[in-house]
């Protein structure tokens, strides 16, 4: 495999990032009354009229507010008329992890040291995206390659991955990373999809000024992470440093860069966009 590295300094914690949202929202130090969190209930139907939303175990429920945030197979759009043409996309992903303690106890080779997040390939589907968390106490891989030579393309994040099954697609890896990857645990398969919303004509107000002002964003995101899949240049850090000799982007005026994701003004953006939409 084509290597190239790239550095660039984080201090993300992507392992914990669900345990500090869930504080965040039900944890009893904080500001407001907490959040009741309620697992196995999966969303069956809404009525819109009445606010109440039906479970798969039978269970209902009446609110005043309802927000869906569940995903690319959203029920909640569903009701609403919002039926995305969901498509596989033709790369597919596993994740894997093996702890800093574990690695020093093999001997082998040490990343968290860098404190980075580091990439091999990139310059197609095939990639390989690592990440110390944890203050570099878990090392965190992603692993890219095109979904025709995946076992299990289908299956979801509960679905067990063998090491076997992780290594077949690296059969020329570096030999510091596959050793990496035979002493990994927790692997994962990642689905990736893209879709295509229908959204419906008789959108609300609120809808309206996020139409204006969240949609174009994220769908600028959205697309730049798809050209990104297949040519690393296009990621955001890697997008401005347009002297390296790989770099090609497609289109310089639609590229998205780490500066404009960083400086981006979301209260500046809203209240032009809502005095826009007033007026």
């Amino acid at each position: 495999m084509f290597m190239i590295w790239q550095i660039m300094k984080t201090d993300g914690d992507m392992v914990d990032m669900h345990a500090m949202l869930m504080d965040s929202a039900v944890g009893e130090s904080h500001e407001g009354i907490p959040a009741v969190l309620k697992v196995n209930h999966k969303c069956t139907s809404i009525d819109h009229k009445t606010g109440v939303v039906t479970f798969s175990n039978g269970v209902q429920a009446q609110h005043d507010l309802i927000i869906g945030a569940d995903g690319i197979g959203s029920t909640v759009r569903t009701t609403l008329g919002i039926v995305p043409d969901r498509n596989q996309s033709t790369s597919h992903c596993l994740h894997c992890i093996i702890s800093t303690e574990d690695v020093k106890r093999l001997g082998l080779l040490n990343l968290s040291v860098n404190e980075a997040i580091e990439y091999w390939g990139g310059q197609g589907i095939e990639k390989i995206v690592y990440s110390p968390c944890r203050e570099g106490q878990v090392n965190s891989f992603y692993c890219f390659f095109p979904t025709e030579i995946a076992r299990n393309p289908g299956e979801g994040w509960t679905h067990e991955i063998s090491v076997e099954e992780l290594l077949e697609p690296f059969g020329t890896l570096d030999p510091k990373l596959y050793a990496l990857f035979e002493n990994s645990t927790d692997i994962k398969p990642w689905r990736l999809f893209y879709s295509f919303a229908n959204s419906p004509e008789d959108i609300s107000k609120g809808l309206h000024i996020y139409e204006q002002i969240r949609k174009p964003r994220a769908s600028k995101v959205q697309t730049a992470s798809a050209r990104a899949r297949e040519d690393i240049t296009e990621r955001i850090g890697f997008s401005s440093n347009t002297t390296n000799p790989l770099y090609k982007v497609k289109d310089e005026k639609r590229k998205l860069t780490i500066e404009e994701m960083n400086e981006y003004d979301l209260s500046a953006d809203i209240e032009t966009k809502v005095v826009g939409i007033a007026n």
